[in-house]
């Protein structure tokens, strides 16, 4: 038997919903501020509305251009990250202080 992912309260996956769901259909996972009403759909200057726009900023790259920008750079990230891990252990480059610098930018960032 497969093994099936499942996230969230409804058990479903979360690739399987779209970004546009709406609030009545309940939080799109389940650890979503807000029951996943969107920034928009909360009063403005609000805690609540910031929360809910960290969230979706950082759970969904289809949110806004800052959330695909930093989709991307953490993607880019955990390629130099992979990357550097993998040559590192090869023995003629383990010794080489580049992987030092490499993991104090990957890590800080």
């Amino acid at each position: 038997m497969p093994f099936v992912a499942t996230f969230g309260a409804t058990g479903t996956t979360n690739h399987n919903r779209s970004f546009e769901h709406k609030a009545k259909d309940g939080p799109h996972c389940a650890y979503c501020p807000c029951d996943g009403l969107k920034p928009d759909e909360l009063p403005d200057g609000s805690l609540d509305q910031f929360r809910s726009w960290l969230h979706f900023t950082l759970e969904s790259a289809d949110f806004s251009m800052l959330a695909r920008i930093l989709s991307i750079i953490i993607m880019i990230l955990i390629f130099i990250s992979t990357v550097s891990f993998c040559l590192e252990t090869i023995p003629q480059l383990e010794d080489l202080q580049i992987w030092i610098t490499l993991e104090c930018i990957v890590v800080t960032n």
